[in-house]
């Protein structure tokens, strides 16, 4: 489209020519006669019909070729081609970042809370004890009268979690 041939430099305002110089929009126009056109057949756009006094009608005839079909089809594979390849990568992306977070561990991904514990177990070292029987225990930390916020900060991670 960039080619003088198909869309040669024109009279109009430098603007003009620099927007529609590289453009699909045609700028090569020619005037032919057009013994079988009448003035009703250009009513929507009048500048591209004129005709003389002895009733020679002229028509404004576009001499770009436009789109081709071979290049209509590259133009679609093409499109259907990045549609498929920002899927592809989308769904990697959302695997490598479920990947990435269950590779890096936190406390909370691990922590236990104890409900409505004896009043007497305040120890760590027995909690750590009774819970070691069903896997490795890192830490092990008690806190007293402290429900009200613990069961808020289950509620964050619980949010967090659905988020």
């Amino acid at each position: 489209y960039r080619s003088d041939e198909y869309s040669p430099q024109t009279n109009s305002t430098i603007i003009s020519r620099q927007l529609l110089h590289g453009s699909a929009i045609c700028t090569s126009q020619s005037w032919v006669p057009c013994p079988n056109c009448t003035d009703a057949m250009f009513t929507s756009d009048k500048a591209r019909f004129a005709s003389t006094e002895d009733g020679l009608a002229f028509a404004l005839k576009n001499n770009c070729n436009g789109a081709i079909w071979r290049q209509g089809i590259t133009n679609y594979a093409a499109m259907m081609f990045m549609v498929v390849s920002i899927v592809v990568v989308n769904r990697s992306q959302i695997r490598m970042e479920v990947e990435f977070d269950e590779d890096e561990q936190t406390a909370q991904d691990y922590s236990l809370f104890v409900k409505n514990p004896p009043n007497d177990a305040y120890d760590p070292n027995l909690w750590k004890t009774f819970f070691s029987q069903f896997g490795h225990v890192t830490s092990c930390t008690v806190t007293l009268g402290n429900s009200k916020l613990l069961h808020v900060l289950a509620d964050r991670r619980k949010t967090f979690k659905e988020i």
